[in-house]
């Protein structure tokens, strides 16, 4: 999670350097919350920022939810969803709540949820476990159409195998390609 500088215009080297670092951010996250102060309307700076994140999966926060409110809702609207904007009070802690969920349906609408006490985020993850779930189905069917035992035992290796690509028990080098691109290694 980062809380960046806005933008706008730049004063000196310091400040272009957080622009650069905010548009830095923008590009490479996987959520952004665009939070609002309520108690006054948007700002020019407000609307080139929506311009910026136009592309992104983003939610509204409307802040000072506990002030008299003079950003226009509506506004906001014509940018982000209705069920993605929320008002919060950050003072009194009002809606956080509703943030937080808000955020993690947005987040892990792609996800697999296993059951109650475990969630998968992690895209190969998930399509292991979509492969391993579609082998165990084709084992169940062979057993339905009272296939020879060896049909069954196919998918049941196969579910094996692709599963062991999640626990690290199977690999290939396609696979330590994957998982190596996404860490950084040193000397």
């Amino acid at each position: 999670m980062i809380d960046t500088a806005g933008l706008g215009e730049y004063r000196d080297e310091i400040e272009k350097e957080a622009l650069n670092r905010t548009r830095r951010a923008i590009e490479e996250c996987d959520l952004v919350l665009f939070v609002v102060d309520g108690s006054r309307p948007l700002t020019p700076e407000d609307n080139a920022l929506i311009g910026q994140i136009r592309s992104k999966k983003s939610i509204a926060v409307i802040n000072k939810s506990d002030r008299p409110s003079k950003v226009d809702v509506q506004e906001l609207c014509r940018f982000f969803a209705k069920e993605a904007t929320v008002d919060v009070s950050a003072l009194e802690g009002k809606n956080i709540i509703a943030l937080e969920a808000l955020i993690f349906k947005t987040v892990f609408q792609d996800s697999c949820v296993l059951s109650e006490g475990f969630l998968v985020s992690n895209t190969r993850h998930v399509d292991i476990l979509k492969r391993v779930a579609h082998c165990l189905a084709m084992s169940m069917d062979s057993m339905r159409k009272n296939l020879s035992l060896e049909f069954a035992a196919l998918d049941l290796k196969k579910a094996l195998d692709t599963l062991g690509e999640l626990t690290g028990e199977v690999f290939s080098e396609d696979l330590l390609d994957v998982i190596f691109s996404k860490f950084c290694i040193g000397k």
